[in-house]
């Protein structure tokens, strides 16, 4: 009996063999095809159940290629969420599926033997996981949960760093409108100490900032140009001195202060870039007590009367001067 059983077990080898059969399973198990689909959805999800409902080798004995129909219940590992804001770099998350929720997956696995191992793929029907969201360590950076405690506390820090930032920009700009002030004050009081002396005004070597101020297209226009004084008689209040223009003409002039008035004529060129002439005009003013205004004069006779023009002028003193 024993001699029958082994060439029984011998024969049939023999014809399994010559059939074409592999010695390997004609197909993977479920439980193979179980633990390869575990890898084949997000990780936060579990294969729960798995039934394959149909299979079929759709290529050849000699290289398989097993096709089967599936369902399979998945299950969720942990609480998902979705993103809904960015508040300052934290992730502001909206709780989506509660963890044990499960869902079906329908799909088609293909395998193939490869050295004697299944290679399985998956094509998962429909879109099962979509707008499942994630768990909320899948999310870099700081996350909150929107509504929580930690979320009204966030905000709470973020109001009282707002708070703050704009009491600071508060004691910021107090501050310097306070140093502005304080300049300006101290501007003023050199001003008035400078244009409060005419002896100082013409024997400092101050040079004065100037603006002539002509009717433009639409506006007055502004030209800035320079003074400065170079002889001064206390006796008959004549002095000497040079006009310096933005255009880069300079000009002498000579003129005279009786009290508080001033009136004065260019007389030449120092440096003529452009090449004009010499029609040259004066000014006439009043020394107020922290500056010169006056009006230019057409003519540059100092005898005779001042033939007031259009353009104004002023002279100040230098902010930069201490």
């Amino acid at each position: 009996m024993r001699l029958f059983n082994t060439i029984s077990s011998i024969l049939m080898l023999a014809i399994f063999t010559l059939s074409g059969h592999s010695v390997h399973a004609e197909e993977p198990s479920p439980k193979q095809l179980q633990d390869a689909f575990n890898f084949e959805i997000p990780g936060e999800w579990r294969v729960e159940d798995f039934t394959v409902e149909v299979s079929q080798n759709v290529g050849s004995a000699v290289e398989p290629l097993i096709k089967s129909r599936f369902r399979s219940t998945v299950k969720l590992t942990a609480d998902t969420f979705i993103p809904v804001t960015n508040i300052q770099g934290a992730v502001i998350l909206s709780p989506q599926l509660k963890r044990d929720e499960t869902r079906t997956v329908y799909g088609i696995s293909s395998a193939v033997l490869n050295q004697g191992t299944w290679k399985i793929s998956f094509e998962v029907q429909g879109q099962p996981f979509a707008n499942a969201g994630k768990p909320r360590g899948a999310y870099p950076g700081r996350t909150l949960i929107g509504g929580s405690d930690e979320h009204r506390a966030y905000a709470e820090e973020l109001e009282a760093e707002r708070r703050k930032k704009i009491e600071q920009q508060k004691v910021s700009r107090r501050a310097a409108e306070e140093k502005r002030l304080a300049k300006e004050k101290a501007y003023q009081e050199r001003s008035e100490a400078h244009f409060g002396s005419v002896e100082t005004i013409f024997t400092s070597g101050t040079t004065l900032d100037g603006a002539c101020s002509e009717p433009g297209y639409s506006r007055r226009q502004v030209t800035p140009f320079q003074v400065s004084f170079t002889n001064y008689s206390p006796t008959d209040g004549a002095f000497k001195g040079q006009a310096a223009w933005q255009s880069g003409a300079i000009l002498t002039i000579e003129g005279f202060v009786k009290e508080r008035t001033i009136r004065f004529s260019e007389t030449g060129w120092v440096n003529n870039p452009k090449g004009k002439g010499n029609n040259f005009m004066g000014g006439e003013g009043e020394i107020l007590n922290n500056r010169i205004v006056g009006v230019m004069c057409i003519n540059a006779e100092l005898d005779k009367a001042c033939r007031k023009g259009d353009a104004e002028w002023v002279l100040t003193l230098p902010r930069n001067v201490q």
